[in-house]
């Protein structure tokens, strides 16, 4: 959500600036990292004013199907492909298997699909779509504009394995095999922290307790100031003005320090439960791996 937050406030600055390229693109990266029909509408507006029809109808048709119930996204694409399809070429292409599409290099839209829509431009194109573990298929288009073509593509026939077995060798007589090695690995590997890994003396747990009070306290702030700020980032880009700009940057800027603080609460609070507090006759331990901290209590607590 916050890389979403950094695009969408980046691309109000390109949009305030008239830098309606860039602008267009960092919409759509944040419509990427969290889908949103205000960021998608942003993204096509700006397609449009720097000159791009055809990402433009591409990216309404892609409105249409993800916010369709969305009356005003709704509306809006559907008046974009309607005002644009004139002097481009809607293209509909049907995969028997999930497949990417890129014409004329570039891509069409992220990830696979059975089905995809999108329009070209005048002239001719060349079209490629790709599966896992498949030849690819290749068509040409030639553009004739204000209509409509439909295009079915099978997937390749499957790609031998370019991985060749390593060779197998016999020990001469007489002497010892090499035993086989186990393999590295890179990751971390999971460690128990106990009871010996802490002083013997602790802190109370009320430390412990009033760090997660905290913590919850904080989240919940953290909550409400995300709602607000992404309340604010819809009523600019409705009608944007300096102003609002400012304020849904100050809004940011309070968002990104709630989180900050929530996380930091929430580490501090479980180092002090798993290692400087003193628990009674209980035992409390942390397991840290890799992408995780667990922590657990056994016995009673004082």
């Amino acid at each position: 959500m916050q890389a979403a937050s950094a695009a969408f406030a980046e691309a109000q600055r390109a949009q305030l600036r008239g830098d309606f390229p860039r602008a267009a693109e960092l919409f759509e990266i944040a419509d990427q990292a969290a889908p949103s029909p205000a960021a998608l509408r942003s993204a096509i507006r700006n397609r449009e004013a720097a000159g791009q029809d055809v990402r433009a109808a591409t990216l309404s048709l892609r409105a249409i199907a993800r916010y369709g119930e969305d009356r005003e996204t709704r509306k809006f694409a559907e008046q974009t492909v309607e005002r644009l399809s004139s002097h481009l070429m809607r293209v509909r292409v049907t995969c028997d298997q999930p497949c990417s599409l890129s014409v004329d290099g570039g891509t069409v839209a992220a990830g696979s699909a059975l089905v995809t829509e999108f329009f070209v431009g005048d002239g001719p194109h060349m079209l490629e779509a790709r599966w896992p573990g498949r030849e690819s298929a290749s068509r040409s288009i030639e553009a004739n504009l204000g209509q409509s073509t439909t295009i079915d593509l099978v997937a390749g026939a499957r790609r031998e394995s370019a991985v060749t077995p390593p060779p197998t060798t016999t020990a001469p007589p007489g002497t010892l095999a090499p035993q086989p090695q186990p393999l590295a690995t890179d990751a971390p590997q999971p460690r128990e922290f106990g009871p010996e890994d802490r002083p013997s003396r602790g802190l109370s747990p009320a430390f412990f307790w009033a760090g997660t009070g905290l913590t919850l306290v904080a989240g919940g702030l953290l909550t409400w100031s995300g709602l607000d700020t992404l309340r604010a980032r819809d009523d600019y880009e409705k009608a944007p003005t300096r102003k609002d700009y400012d304020h849904g940057v100050s809004l940011q800027r309070r968002t990104n320090i709630l989180a900050g603080a929530t996380a930091a609460l929430g580490v501090i609070t479980i180092s002090v439960g798993a290692f400087a507090t003193n628990w009674g006759g209980g035992q409390a331990s942390a397991a840290v791996g890799p992408n995780s901290v667990a922590l657990t209590y056994g016995g009673t607590l004082p």
